[in-house]
């Protein structure tokens, strides 16, 4: 199970860090985070997620991007 934080709102061209993840359970630890496919969207242009569950980065456009991700 995996308990996620609430949307996070960055600016365009403004850096920003967003922890995603706030819980995992069950499986084997230490648990690493992926995009999942890109046919489910993916973050804004200039944003990664680490393998820790972060979205960081400096998106270039505004918008509205949802994507999903998997442990």
């Amino acid at each position: 199970m995996t308990l996620f934080a609430t949307d996070g709102t960055c600016s365009a061209n403004t850096p920003c860090s967003l922890q995603l993840v706030l819980l995992t359970t069950g499986g084997n630890p230490p648990y690493h985070y992926q995009l999942d496919s890109l046919a489910y969207g993916a973050p804004p242009i200039g944003m990664i997620l680490d393998l820790n569950g972060t979205l960081s980065g400096t998106p270039t456009i505004a918008g509205t991007y949802p994507f999903r991700f998997c442990a």
